[in-house]
């Protein structure tokens, strides 16, 4: 989604195949990276956080997409400068608030992008890849991934009383603009109704403007502004959009459409599959929420469903050579990009092939301990999983082999974490 011309145009220069669709108001493309294909849908929805909510909601029911983002230009407020791009962890809208006696009383009010996306936002940040997709000019340009204030307000100077306000209770928003606020409650409130299509959103802003300075001559006509801000916050999306196909569109995925002809499919077999991908959706939600004890359940019943076992099933030994390599890669994969890697099967076998990559009850134990599923002799209870990324060990999760009532790594982990290959 875009606000103006010039952040429509930037989008619409990173696609092929461009064409109408469904209506005069959208438009889609393809974006090809790494052999791969993204359908693409673009809009232009004019200014401010109204008509931005207003659009937004119209866009996600009917299209379904699996993320949405908001691309344009903003102002900057510190530590920019023109070009440069910030993806926004949060959004303030810094007009919430009342009118009292004292004057304007604000109460902040804030949304946040998607974590999954903004884990992949600093990744992308911290490369140099999407540098290239500018073209040139690329010394000069920056990328920041952190706050953004939204308002329906055009600020002018630092001597303004809105920049006032921005310095008093927003100190640490590096940029403003108009729409992201809108955009990121117009999807949070789509996602909380929803019960199986959770949108993953981020607005990402290139810096056209400065508060200090905005209209200086030194740095160009608006009009040349704008198209520099917009073509890099495009190319940064464009990138980030790259990172996420290369973590969930597989050649090799369950699509039953992407199968040769030659393949024949029963229909007890297809709607396994459903099943699989369903679960694997769910996962993909829960992931990106950090909500990593119902990742953790969805993660079993997935393994169920993949050895073809009913809820109450209980994984065994004998399962482990029914588990396609695929499968246990994407489920890792799932697992490693939402935590940052800090959680997935590749680290559980890093700190077991660390400890000699023995199978004996010592090591047993010893693993147990480090992953924090184990202390003083014995095995915890479900009821202790760790639920803050921050506070849990390395490789905490995903503890899909645990029964409910008591935890033990076993033999069976041991075999597992074996199978998988290292990236």
């Amino acid at each position: 989604m875009t606000a103006l011309k010039a952040e429509y145009q930037a989008v619409q220069d990173f696609l092929s195949n461009r064409q109408k669709d469904r209506s005069l108001f959208y438009e889609k493309g393809i974006f090809t990276s790494n052999g791969q294909n993204l359908e693409v849908r673009i809009v232009q929805v004019g200014k401010g956080n109204f008509n931005t909510i207003i659009e937004a909601l119209k866009t996600a029911p009917k299209f379904k997409p699996d993320i949405m983002a908001f691309v344009g230009v903003a102002g900057g407020i510190k530590d920019v400068a023109i070009g440069d791009v910030v993806a926004a962890t949060k959004i303030y809208d810094y007009e919430s608030g009342k009118v009292s006696e004292r004057g304007f009383l604000s109460t902040p009010n804030l949304l946040q992008s998607s974590p999954g996306l903004i884990s992949a936002a600093r990744r992308v940040a911290s490369g140099r890849e999407w540098l290239k997709r500018i073209g040139k000019d690329t010394d000069s340009c920056s990328a920041f991934v952190a706050p953004i204030a939204s308002g329906q307000k055009v600020v002018a100077a630092k001597e303004s009383q809105i920049f006032e306000l921005l310095r008093s209770h927003y100190n640490d928003a590096t940029a403003i603009e108009m729409e992201g606020f809108g955009f990121l409650k117009a999807l949070s409130d789509y996602n909380q109704r929803s019960d199986h299509n959770q949108i993953e959103a981020i607005v990402i802003r290139g810096i056209s403007d400065l508060i200090d300075g905005k209209n200086s001559f030194l740095n160009g006509s608006e009009e040349s502004r704008q198209a520099r801000a917009s073509h890099n916050a495009s190319a940064f999306a464009f990138e980030l959009f790259a990172e996420w196909m290369a973590q969930y569109i597989s050649p090799d995925s369950d699509n039953t459409e992407q199968l040769p002809k030659s393949y024949e499919i029963s229909h007890e077999c297809s709607k396994k599959v459903c099943a699989i991908n369903f679960s694997l959706n769910n996962l993909r939600r829960y992931l990106s929420q950090n909500d990593w004890i119902e990742a953790n359940q969805e993660t079993t019943n997935l393994f169920l469903k993949i050895v073809e076992k009913d809820g109450n099933g209980i994984l065994t030994i004998d399962d482990i050579p029914r588990f396609p390599n695929i499968e246990l890669q994407k489920i890792n994969d799932l697992w490693a990009y939402h935590s940052e890697k800090k959680f997935s099967f590749i680290k559980q076998k890093e700190i077991w092939e660390n400890m000699g990559g023995h199978l004996n009850d010592e090591t047993e134990k010893y693993l147990g301990n480090c992953l924090g599923w184990r202390e003083e002799h014995r095995w915890k209870d479900s009821s202790e999983l760790v639920s803050s990324l921050r506070k849990a060990p390395d490789g905490h999760f995903p503890a899909f082999f645990l029964s409910e009532k008591c935890w033990r790594l076993n033999l069976f982990l041991l075999l597992f974490l074996n199978k998988i290959k290292n990236k």
